[in-house]
């Protein structure tokens, strides 16, 4: 109902609210005048209203006025005739400023000005005394009024999502205020004035750039919940322990390698990486806690004391390294969810099964040998996660005795987990954590075979933590979380990528950043997709068998070496087994990714299988000459089974190394001299492991940087000059870094080494690093730079780099996601393409986004793994393979300080280079250039080419003595970018570039030699009158420009008619034969000149080229 009436009895015509919330409304409605001394309350959100009509302003009893979500431009000065006003939502409009006029609504209360863009706040606001919130969140402010402290009826004040720098000391005086938000600003610190806040309960400053909290905020007794993640901190005040109420703590995102102590009432904690190398053993007298998130630190070992937290409901200690569990983790009876995954845990105590309520119970990515027996007992459970290819929660355990104790122990088709890759190489995760769930339309019919079981079944899904941030939902970007169910940073919108692979092991690199392809797929592939995932493949007819099994081969050895057929004998024993257990097949878990063949999962030691060397992970492919779709022909009573299968050489479990002298099968004599070959190729890369010690300098840095983190190792990138490193003498550029005061390196990402190496508290840095003999001298083009905050992922080793943005030509082609951390707000590079802008010389055949110029010293330069012309996939995750230029930039503008790349290296621009040319003061650089953006195309060869061009060399020139010639483009002069930018900004740029020029160019297109000396290709020399000296550019728009011209250059072309008033250059160009040598653009996709670099001239009448001598 348009309108509403209260009282409903008796209301005599008299109408007091108005709701037209979402009814398309397009100005205020002109009905109001009837009611306007009656209306109180008027709510018209979610309209298309841009003006605030006079009939509005005559509504004087008016109490609540929201408009959010509109298209209102201005706040007229006639707001100040509502004096009556308690309530003003303007929330998601266009509002860019504020009358002062608003401060004669003295009754308002409530202010919401949310997602405005306005930049300044009249002064008069802070007379409002009678406001209770304030709402300013994603206004671009850029400070606070300074006197805000006169709102000191204020008890809610939201300012997130600005620009603000620094907090007013005055919001001392604000006594009431109960809840303040500043998260995701550019605070450097907070006013040492904020303890006095004695009434604060809810405080947020997350995404900001402090490194210290300020020692008064302990005097804020009431409050209760605390929210610094994603900060700059490395440690914490001592008495933080006193907030008697505080129970709501996030931390994660930081610096700190150590936590708070006597939080007695905390019940929330959340510490997500940081670089937490010890839980302090005070944590077990936090008897309210009841969630604590840990999850990617540098734990080794977690106190007994934990067992002391009968409430705690969920621990999550995801990707640590512990090593074992207390067996005291049994007293945390109210435990429901477990998270273990990606630690090195070779063990679970038999005191789990005290955890009564546990519900979910996470493993994935350890060294799991076994369940303990008492797992049985967990009568609770419905989730149990061994392995991340885990299809259903719940799987089938079988008992079995402990060989070495002879206990009962638990296992299944999944244990041991020695296959499972070590922490340090574990690649993000790209699926749920369960196994993909994938449903195609119809399909999710088929999903319902186990409804009798759906009751207190978890489905895992990529979700944050239960209870997510209550404050500003809107407006954050990302909730810190810490959930069971942890989804990664990096990957957590990538939808998951389906491989069918018909027995094919997935390589190395698959599934890696590397192995995506940025085509989509096509409807007949997506088709077969459906199809392959409804009817699995099988295995082809016998009679056909050797031929495909040779097929398989031959294409599995062309994409990794190592891959096998082998047939093996096995003799049964006295009693008819095997020695050995099977997994995977039709409709059941693959055991290897995406393979639904039949793999060796378990080997009896000493058995008849692995006397006959077989291993665990060997695929069946046929038993007694049959192929292989069910195990029957394994039961046959033969004493003798022969078994044909597919070995990928390459992955050597441990326990086949170990059993190794069993195998005695003239079979498999070639296999065991490939793994002697492979034995024998490690050992003799000689490692030599070197332990120092580092005084910091008095700045506290220790004078060299490193590189890497999580995927990759940590490496030392550079070693200052000068610096403590230098003078110790034992650390090398490419040493790889194994410990850190002791903390193991392995697995850690890049923020928690820098943590541990300027964090800690004594001016002593004790390193363990480990180098390869004869391969000391890394080169590495790296000035010596502070500890960067930059990580790379998917890199294996750092190759030379001749400079910041091209270099070793084995990049191109591949694929790879950089992570940046901004810089002051910088991410220090540039792009140029997208889907609406052409952007020579990277893209010629498909458009794209590609980088354009790279900034030395800066986050992009530091990572060493970026370079001109490579092209940008994502955005954290945000797809810009098709976006338009602007798009792309947003993108970049708008994410987080840390800023997930995924590119491709694509070939770079033939001939790219840098020229250096040295020329005396005043001296011409003896070169003209053509082209730009708003003059006539001069590449011959594309009309759309607005790039910048060399026309004309010299011969007595300094350019001359260079590999410079005409066609050739020029991409940057002294790092500064030529790209987008018109003739006149070119020469400007080349006029004041001084006496060392340093040029970046690459090859364009091609002219005949016999041209490069004539000044003006293809002009007579009998029609044209030489002229010494550099040009001379009359203030006429048509003005003639004249230039030397040589009489004895060669004529190529004819010359055009000298009354067009164009000039000869561009003409003549623009007749060459279509056929001309082309030195070929790199196959990159065309891309659009970046907005921060273009600048289109909208000068018609200028001459079409600028022949111009420097």
């Amino acid at each position: 109902m348009p309108f509403s009436c209260l009282p409903f009895f008796a209301c005599n015509r008299q109408v007091d609210m108005l709701d037209r919330r979402q009814c398309n409304l397009q100005s205020i409605p002109h009905d109001i005048d009837r009611n306007a001394r009656t209306l109180e309350e008027m709510y018209l959100d979610c309209n298309h209203i841009k003006d605030l009509d006079k009939p509005l302003f005559r509504c004087r009893k008016l109490k609540i006025l929201s408009l959010s979500e509109n298209e209102v431009i201005r706040l007229p000065s006639d707001i100040a005739h509502l004096t009556c006003l308690e309530e003003l939502n303007l929330k998601g409009n266009d509002v860019s400023d504020l009358p002062e006029e608003i401060k004669n609504c003295t009754q308002l209360k409530i202010l919401d000005l949310s997602s405005n863009p306005i930049t300044r706040l009249p002064p008069t606001i802070t007379q409002l005394t009678s406001m209770t919130s304030l709402g300013l969140n994603d206004i671009s402010l850029t400070q606070m009024p300074h006197d805000i402290g006169q709102l000191r009826n204020l008890r809610s004040l939201e300012v997130r999502e600005n620009l603000l720098r620094a907090v007013p000391s005055s919001i001392s005086q604000l006594n009431q205020l109960r809840r303040l938000d500043l998260g995701h600003n550019e605070l450097d610190d907070l006013p040492n004035e904020i303890g006095m806040l004695e009434n604060l309960e809810e405080l947020y400053v997350d995404q900001n750039d402090l490194e210290v909290l300020p020692e008064s905020i302990v005097q804020c007794r009431s409050l209760e919940q605390l929210d610094v993640s994603e900060n700059k901190l490395m440690v914490l005040p001592d008495e933080i322990g006193d907030l008697e109420k505080l129970d709501d703590l996030t931390i994660a995102l930081n610096c700190l390698q150590v936590l708070p102590r006597r939080l007695k009432r905390l019940s929330i904690l959340k510490a997500d990486r940081n670089a937490i190398t010890q839980l302090t053993p005070a944590i077990g007298s936090c008897h309210a806690l009841t969630e604590i998130y840990l999850t990617e630190n540098l734990l080794t070992e977690i106190p007994s004391s934990l067992g002391n937290l009968k409430s705690l409901r969920t621990l999550n200690l995801d990707k640590n390294q512990l090593k074992e569990l207390p067996p005291t983790i049994g007293g945390c009876t109210s435990l429901s969810v477990l998270s273990l995954r990606d630690n090195l845990l070779e063990q679970l105590p038999l005191e789990i099964g005290r955890l009564e309520n546990l519900r979910v119970l996470d493993v994935c990515n350890n060294r799991l040998n076994y369940l303990p027996f008492t797992v049985n007992v967990l009568f609770k459970l419905r989730a149990l996660w061994l392995s991340e290819n885990q299809s259903q929660a719940m799987l089938k355990l079988q008992t079995e005795h402990d060989p070495r104790t002879g206990i009962k122990v638990l296992t299944c088709y999944l244990l041991p987990q020695s296959n499972s890759q070590p922490v340090e190489q574990t690649p993000p995760s790209r699926s749920f954590i369960g196994g993909p769930k994938v449903h195609f339309g119809s399909d999710l019919e088929e999903t319902h075979e186990d409804e009798e079981n759906e009751v207190g079944q978890f489905s895992r899904h990529d979700t944050p933590h239960p209870k997510p941030h209550s404050h500003a939902p809107k407006f954050k970007k990302q909730a810190i979380d810490g959930h069971i169910i942890h989804h990664d940073d990096d990957h957590s919108t990538k939808p998951p990528t389906l491989t069918l692979n018909s027995g094919r092991k997935r390589g190395t690199d698959e599934g890696s950043p590397r192995a995506l392809s940025p085509a989509a797929p096509s409807a007949a592939q997506i088709a077969s997709l459906r199809s392959a995932l409804k009817h699995p493949p099988v295995l082809p007819s016998v009679g056909n068998f050797d031929h495909n099994i040779d097929r398989i081969v031959d294409q599995r050895q062309k994409l990794s070496p190592g891959i096998e057929i082998l047939n093996v004998k096995i003799h049964r024993d006295i009693n008819g087994g095997l020695g050995l257990s099977i997994a995977g097949g039709l409709e059941s878990t693959p055991y290897k990714d995406d393979d639904t063949g039949l793999f060796v999962s378990k080997l009896t030691d000493g058995g008849p299988a692995m006397i006959a060397g077989l291993r665990v992970g060997d695929k069946l492919l046929r038993v007694n000459k049959t192929d292989v779709v069910a195990v029957t022909s394994m039961q046959d009573a033969r004493d003798v089974v022969e078994l044909t299968i597919l070995r990928d050489s390459r992955e050597t479990p441990s326990s086949y190394i170990t059993c190794s002298g069993y195998t005695n099968s003239p079979n498999q004599s070639i296999d065991n001299s490939l793994i002697s070959e492979s034995i024998e190729a490690s050992s003799s890369m000689t490692k030599e492991t070197i332990s120092t010690t580092i005084r910091r300098d008095m700045n506290g840095s220790p004078g060299f940087s490193v590189a890497g983190g999580t995927g990759d190792i940590i490496m030392i990138s550079s070693i200052a000059s000068g610096g403590a490193a230098e003078r110790d003498g034992k650390l090398r550029v490419g040493d790889r870094v194994l410990s850190i005061n002791g903390t193991n390196m392995r697995g850690a990402r890049h923020d928690q080494a820098v943590a541990l190496l300027t964090g800690h508290s004594g001016s002593d840095i004790y390193l363990v690093v480990q180098r390869d003999r004869g391969n000391q001298n890394v080169n590495l083009a790296s000035s010596s730079l502070s500890l960067s905050s930059t990580k790379t992922h998917t890199v294996e080793r750092i190759s030379p780099i001749k400079k910041y943005g091209f270099g070793d030509p084995s990049w191109d082609g591949k694929t790879e996601e950089v992570e940046l951390v901004r810089d002051s707000h910088s991410l220090g590079l540039s792009i140029v393409g997208g889907s609406d802008h052409s952007s020579h010389p990277f893209g010629i055949n498909a458009p794209g986004v590609f980088i354009s110029k790279i900034t030395p010293n800066s986050p992009a330069g530091r990572s060493q793994r970026l370079r001109i012309g490579d092209r940008i996939l994502s955005v954290n995750n945000i797809n810009i393979r098709a976006a338009k230029h602007q798009t792309a930039v947003e993108a970049l503008k708008q994410s987080d300080r840390t800023v997930r790349l995924l590119v491709i290296h694509e070939p770079q621009p033939p001939g790219l280079r840098e020229v250096t040319i040295k020329r005396n003061v005043g001296e011409p650089l003896g070169l003209n250039i053509c082209g730009g953006i708003g003059s006539p195309p001069a590449n011959p060869l594309d009309k759309t080419d607005e790039g910048i061009f060399i026309e004309k060399v010299e011969r007595s020139g300094p350019a001359s003595a260079s590999s410079l010639s005409v066609g050739t483009r020029i991409l940057e002069v002294n790092d500064e970018s030529l790209l987008g930018c018109s003739q006149e900004e070119a020469a400007r740029i080349l006029r004041h570039s001084g006496s060392t020029v340093r040029l970046l160019v690459c090859d364009a297109f091609c002219v005949s030699s016999s041209t490069v000396s004539s000044p003006l290709i293809g002009l007579a020399s009998n029609e044209t009158q030489a002229v010494a000296g550099e040009t001379t550019i009359s203030s006429t728009l048509n003005a003639d420009i004249q230039v030397p011209v040589n009489s004895s250059s060669p004529q190529s072309f004819k010359p055009p008619p000298p009354d067009t008033g164009t000039s000869e250059t561009i003409k003549t160009l623009a007749s060459i034969s279509a056929d001309t040598p082309l030195a070929a653009s790199s196959p990159i996709p065309p891309i659009s000149l970046s907005s921060a670099v273009v600048s289109i001239l909208s000068i018609h009448s200028l001459v079409l080229t600028l022949n111009i001598d420097y």
